[in-house]
């Protein structure tokens, strides 16, 4: 049966790639568990749902498979793969910057304006929200500007709560990621920054 299941979504996804899937292999950097995971909720969302832990089910409140929308699937997979940083704005700005710095393999401590925004972190009295966007508390350096520096991006996915799930980018793919978030219906954050 798994192997019909599996010559199935493959003819599928050989018609069409689904965006959702295209975005999160993209935003993993290939990950096969990501890609299988969203393959699983765009091409048959009920074994995907069968795929959940009754834990995660009774603790996210989910009672069948209507109830898990596609960023909530994004998320999931991204996280499992830890290709994302989920923080709220009340978060420690310098636990967030240390989380980011787990995600690329190019270091942005290496940065010319990394010390003075970790030493800013480190005094601050903000939540790590208020440090971001467009009406954020003016500090200079900002950590986009520490970002840009070494040629990264900074988004975050909108799962419509007080979540920032946050992920890093190179500058030449900023454009193809948002292009294809749009694609696959998924809002972001920082998309001007």
């Amino acid at each position: 049966m798994d192997l019909i299941n599996t010559l199935l979504l493959k003819l599928c996804l050989g018609k069409k790639a689904e965006p959702l899937v295209v975005l999160g292999k993209k935003l993993s950097n290939n990950n096969d568990a990501v890609v299988k995971s969203l393959e699983l909720y765009c091409f048959t969302p009920d074994a995907y749902f069968d795929d959940i832990s009754e834990f995660e089910k009774d603790n996210c409140f989910i009672e069948s498979v209507d109830d898990i929308t596609p960023v909530d699937a994004l998320v999931r997979a991204l996280s499992s793969a830890n290709a994302v940083v989920c923080v709220d704005n009340r978060s420690e700005p310098l636990l967030v910057l240390s989380l980011l710095q787990k995600l690329t393999p190019i270091g942005f401590e290496t940065s010319g304006l990394f010390k003075d925004l970790e030493a800013f972190y480190r005094e601050t009295n903000y939540g790590f929200g208020a440090l971001v966007g467009r009406e954020c508390v003016e500090h200079s350096p900002t950590l986009f500007d520490c970002l840009q520096s070494v040629k990264l991006k900074m988004l975050a996915i909108n799962d419509g709560s007080d979540a920032l799930i946050l992920f890093l980018c190179h500058e030449d793919e900023h454009t193809q990621v948002i292009e294809l978030a749009n694609k696959a219906h998924i809002n972001l954050y920082f998309e001007e920054m």
